[in-house]
């Protein structure tokens, strides 16, 4: 019988072992997917700053765009209102005429619409 005792001592002890390595492999599992998941999320953060950076540049170089057009129109207003200045007072007599033609021509457009 005591060959049967040590049978079960020694299956008792591998048992142990084994419930002894479950345990250390579930805490090495458990830390590496910790290390895992904070990766994960560090990795995250770094993206997300990484896109308000792109974001913020991206802004930026819209917003300078749009002045720098914003600035061309307007100079090209000026352009246009001195142009025009300058020839209406060359041919003051031509322009009012134009303007009564196209003012003759808008309104009978108007009235023929009615």
């Amino acid at each position: 019988m005591t060959h049967h005792n040590d049978g079960r001592t020694e299956i008792a002890k591998e048992i142990d072992a084994l419930k002894k390595d479950i345990e250390h492999l579930r805490r090495d599992l458990g830390g590496t997917l910790h290390s895992t998941g904070n990766y994960g999320k560090q990795r995250l953060h770094d993206g997300r700053e990484r896109l308000h950076s792109a974001i913020k540049e991206l802004q930026s170089d819209i917003q300078e765009k749009l002045h720098n057009t914003y600035d061309s129109a307007k100079e090209r207003g000026h352009e246009a209102a001195e142009l025009s200045r300058d020839k209406i007072s060359k041919k003051p007599l031509t322009t009012v005429l134009i303007a009564f033609a196209a003012g003759a021509v808008l309104g009978l457009f108007l009235k023929w619409k009615e």
